[in-house]
């Protein structure tokens, strides 16, 4: 049985970061998953309202280098950090 989670977009991309996620870097999207499904528990619909979220606001980016592969923006990097606080 799952339990009822309540979670908002700066909460994933915390994980992100903390997770070691960074703007040099692109993360692999099985990466991002598994920090999503691990830390958060978020799954299918919800992941993917949450990486639609960040791609909408800025925050997350596709690589133009790697297929399958996405980056955190500066913006994305800097909401994460100032939600934090």
């Amino acid at each position: 049985m799952y339990a009822w989670i309540a979670w908002t977009p700066y909460d994933f991309y915390r994980q992100l970061v903390a997770g070691g996620a960074n703007t040099r870097a692109p993360m692999a999207s099985a990466w991002v998953d598994e920090i999503a499904v691990r830390d958060m528990a978020l799954h299918g619909a919800q992941l993917a309202a949450a990486i639609a979220y960040a791609e909408g606001e800025r925050w997350l980016a596709d690589s133009p280098a790697r297929k399958d592969w996405i980056y955190l923006t500066r913006l994305g990097q800097h909401v994460a950090k100032q939600s934090v606080k």
